[in-house]
This record gives C-alpha cells, sequence and structure tokens, in this order.
C-alpha cells in the first residue's frame, strides 16, 4: 500500500522542530534518526510496509529512523493531535544503531515464530479436512 495519495506535500520530519497539530491523516516522512512524540490527543501511526498500527499517547513517543514513511492523524476524529519531532543527536546516533539491530533481530524471531504457528494451523486444517472425508465415507 502507498500513501501517496494521502496528501499532497507530505510533512518532513527533521526540519520541524515546533509542535505540529494534525486535524487529519497526513503522510509523514523521516529525514533523520529520531522520535515522535506526542504532545497533546492520541495518535494513530500505520508504518508503511508493517502490518501493524500503532496508538501512542500524549507524553509518549516512538522511534523512528531515517527513511520512514508514515501516515499519522488523531486517533479521535473529532479532536486533532500535536505531534513534536525530537531529532536523536550525534552522541546519541550509535544508542539508535542498536536499537536497529535489536528491533530486527526482534522481528525475525518474531517471523520465524508466526511461519511456525501457521505451519501448525495448516497441519490442524489438513487433519481436519481429513477427517471430514472419512466421517462423510462412514455415514455414506
Amino acid at each position: 500500500m502507498s500513501f501517496e495519495h494521502q496528501s499532497i506535500r507530505p510533512v518532513r520530519l527533521g526540519t520541524h522542530h515546533k509542535p505540529i497539530e494534525l486535524a487529519r491523516a497526513s503522510r509523514v516522512v523521516v529525514l533523520h534518526d529520531g522520535w515522535l512524540s506526542v504532545r497533546q490527543g492520541r495518535a494513530w501511526i500505520t508504518r508503511q510496509g508493517e502490518p501493524d498500527d500503532w496508538v501512542v499517547e500524549a507524553g509518549k513517543r516512538l522511534p523512528l529512523v531515517a527513511g520512514a514513511d508514515l501516515l499519522v492523524g488523531p486517533w479521535d476524529g473529532s479532536e486533532p493531535v500535536t505531534v513534536r519531532w525530537e531529532r536523536v543527536e550525534p552522541d546519541a546516533a550509535a544508542a539508535t544503531g542498536v536499537l536497529r539491530r535489536g528491533a530486527a533481530r526482534a522481528l525475525h524471531g518474531l517471523a520465524a515464530r508466526l511461519s511456525a504457528a501457521a505451519h501448525a494451523v495448516e497441519a490442524v486444517a489438513r487433519r481436519a479436512q481429513g477427517a471430514g472425508t472419512e466421517f462423510d465415507r462412514c455415514a455414506a
């Protein structure tokens, strides 16, 4: 899915250091590693290419890496959300690298567990289909 259609000119995080108020979902592009902090309201955040969305409340923040393509908007459509960009300082960039590697390992482990679960469900479904076929033969 592409976010291109969501807004003509995306908000570019890394150029804004003042709070940004969003009344509707807007495309947001991350230029530098940093944090997206929610100042007011609740933000609904979708990262392109990820199956899960994030809901971040006021006072909380979400770490983001350069190049992230997001859709950010208010969780409750009747109330805007205010967010602020906090760039990671160069000294903290090494910590961001550790975050990236840790997240990559966690996602790899999650993918392996999901694959194993999918195989288990597939095996159960095959057994269930086979049992139905035998039952149908016995009933006939």
